[in-house]
């Protein structure tokens, strides 16, 4: 009995921290495969048997990427819990507040503010997770952005794009409302000197030129 406790010890140590052959070739250590997959008892066991919670990845991504990408909000916490950083990077620069944006994850983007994350990070294309929020139309997630006291709402992407002028862009009419509402400058420039106002008028959507004035 103590040989096999002893076995079954060294095997999920060695699981834990993705040692040898038990390392899969694409990178992914059984941590982090078990978060992708929302295994919560797998990854309870492994953090139990000493995976380090910030392990690396396929595209640097941490077990933490993972779950804000899949909407695990349990192995979120968790592994916020078990000292897994809110604001590291991927290979792309996004924090896992910027996977739980694009991925309409609202329950995520809560933990994951409520735990530090930082609000304004941006990507290497120097965008925020509101950016993509209002790129792709989450209207509930804008909502807990705008409500958090450091939030930039005019920040500018590499482009010099702004929330707004992505809204804009893409006619999603409730977010630009919100955006609006919450202050948003109508009138700030994109890097070829485009303002949302502008983008407005040559998406020819006269209710949202409206919202603007």
């Amino acid at each position: 009995m103590r040989i096999l406790s002893a076995s079954l010890f060294l095997f999920f140590s060695s699981l834990a921290l993705g040692r040898g052959d038990l390392e899969p070739k694409n990178k992914e250590t059984p941590l982090i495969s078990a978060t992708k997959n929302g295994h919560f008892d797998t990854v309870q066991l492994l953090i139990g048997f000493g995976a380090v919670a910030d392990q690396v990845g396929l595209h640097e991504r941490t077990a933490l990427h993972r779950a804000a990408t899949r909407g695990h909000k349990k192995i979120v916490n968790f592994l916020i819990d078990a000292g897994a950083s809110v604001n590291v990077k991927d290979v792309y620069g996004e924090a896992p507040l910027h996977k739980a944006s694009k991925h309409r994850h609202p329950d995520v983007v809560r933990s994951l503010l409520g735990a530090g994350a930082d609000v304004n990070q941006i990507s290497v294309n120097d965008e925020s997770a509101l950016h993509l929020a209002a790129w792709y139309g989450c209207e509930d997630i804008v909502e807990i952005f705008l409500a958090h006291p450091a939030v930039n709402v005019d920040i500018s992407d590499k482009e010099g794009r702004t929330p707004l002028y992505l809204a804009v862009e893409k006619g999603y009419r409730a977010v630009v409302e919100l955006l609006v509402a919450a202050g948003a400058d109508v009138n700030k420039a994109d890097n070829n000197g485009i303002s949302p106002i502008d983008v407005a008028k040559e998406e020819e959507s006269r209710e949202i030129a409206k919202l603007l004035r």
